[in-house]
C-alpha cells in the first residue's frame, strides 16, 4: 500500500500484536535465566564463585540488550512483537507499520503506529467504523474500497463564495459525522 504526497513516499503494512508468551525475546529471557539457576543454583547468592557471579551480569546484560533492541530498531520490533496480516484484515488490525520515503531530504524513516479505532451509530444497526493513524502529525484514514491509508480529504476545492456563505454544522449528527472524520474541534491547553 503505497501513497505519494509532497515528495513523500508513504508505504504501510497492517500488523498484529503478539501475545507476550508467543514473543522470541521473553520466551529467550525465561530460558536464559531458567538455564543460569539450572547451571549454578544458589552458588548465584555466593559472592565468592567469579564464575557465577560473572554469567549473571552477563545474563542481565544480554536480556537488557534484547529489550533495548526494541526500542533501537523497527525491523527488530516488528519481527518480535508483531505478525503481518496478509490481505487487507483491516479488523484484526492493532498497528500499523509506515514507511515514509522523503524525496526532497533522501532520508527513510519508519515507525510503527497503533490504529485508532472510531465507531458512530447512525440508526439502529446501522454503524460506521473509521481506521486512522497518525503519522508526523498527519492523520490518515484507511479506505475499504481504496484498500490503503490515504490523508485526510480537506474540503479546499470549493470557490470562496462557498466558504463565505457557509455557516457550519446545521444539526448533531453532522457534528458526529464531522467528529469522525477529522477529530473533535476542541483545543486542551495546560496551565501549570
Amino acid at each position: 500500500m503505497e501513497m505519494e504526497r509532497k515528495k513523500k513516499l508513504y508505504e504501510f503494512a497492517l500488523l498484529a500484536k503478539r501475545p507476550i508468551y508467543t514473543r522470541c525475546d521473553v520466551l529467550a529471557v525465561v530460558f536464559i535465566s531458567g538455564a543460569l539457576v539450572f547451571a549454578f543454583g544458589w552458588q548465584l547468592t555466593d559472592k565468592e564463585d567469579l564464575l557465577a557471579i560473572g554469567m549473571l551480569v552477563m545474563t542481565v546484560l544480554l536480556n537488557g540488550v534484547l529489550l533495548l533492541a526494541n526500542f533501537w530498531s523497527v525491523a527488530y520490533h516488528e519481527a518480535i512483537a508483531y505478525k503481518n496480516l496478509q490481505g487487507h484484515q483491516i479488523e484484526k488490525c492493532s498497528h500499523v507499520r509506515v514507511r515514509v520515503d522523503n524525496k526532497k531530504q533522501n532520508v527513510v524513516k519508519r515507525f510503527i503506529v497503533p490504529i485508532q479505532v472510531k465507531t458512530l451509530q447512525m440508526g439502529p444497526g446501522n454503524v460506521i467504523v473509521a481506521h486512522q493513524i497518525e503519522v508526523q502529525k498527519k492523520k490518515f484514514s484507511y479506505s475499504k474500497e481504496k484498500k490503503t491509508f490515504s490523508q485526510i480529504p480537506y474540503p479546499v476545492d470549493d470557490t470562496i463564495e462557498f466558504y463565505q456563505s457557509s455557516e457550519g454544522l446545521q444539526n448533531e449528527l453532522s457534528v458526529k459525522k464531522a467528529d469522525l472524520v477529522w477529530g473533535p474541534n476542541k483545543m486542551h491547553v495546560p496551565i501549570p
